[in-house]
């Protein structure tokens, strides 16, 4: 299963992140009695693998990964340097609304750049002032306006609530 369904070559296009997430959506269906979800996760990752990746956990040394918070380390150490980390928070940070890009369409923007750096360690009010700040005006009046006052003024989990509820289906805001 994992074989056909979650592969990751070790191609700069490859995303590590999102392979991690797809590889313990698929490890979250195996259930075997007596093993425990850690093992299952380590025996079955090399299968995840192919081409260039799959060579270089052929190359690690035998039995000297034990935990799978390692391997991910590991892994995440090769195929997600701090240099294309800092890179993607860069891009976090400097986010700016296009001119004819409705809410929804930013926000959904914005959410992808967050994912593509799980990691990226800011909390989410200073995600949401990141997004906020760089809309354009005439977007950041709406917003306001939606949140009854200035958003920044909001808690964060109510910001965050009140972009997602304005950029779903539902509101084609411009």
């Amino acid at each position: 299963m994992v074989q056909h369904t979650c592969q990751f070559g070790g191609f700069p296009r490859d995303d590590p992140n999102e392979h991690i997430s797809s590889f313990l959506e698929i490890c979250d269906t195996q259930r075997i009695n007596g093993v425990s979800p850690e093992v299952i996760k380590l025996k079955l990752f090399s299968f995840s693998l192919k081409d260039k990746a799959k060579t270089w956990f052929n190359s690690l040394s035998k039995n000297t990964i034990a935990t799978w918070d390692k391997m991910v380390n590991k892994f995440l150490t090769k195929y997600f340097p701090p240099s294309k980390a800092a890179k993607l928070r860069g891009d976090l940070t400097t986010f700016t609304q296009f001119e004819s890009e409705s809410i929804y369409e930013a926000w959904e923007r914005y959410k992808g750049l967050i994912r593509k750096v799980p990691h990226h360690g800011l909390p989410a009010w200073l995600e949401i002032q990141f997004f906020y700040n760089r809309l354009n005006p005439n977007t950041k009046m709406i917003i306001d306006a939606a949140a009854g006052g200035a958003l920044m003024g909001k808690k964060s989990d109510d910001t965050y609530e009140l972009l997602e509820e304005m950029a779903s289906n539902s509101y084609k805001w411009q």
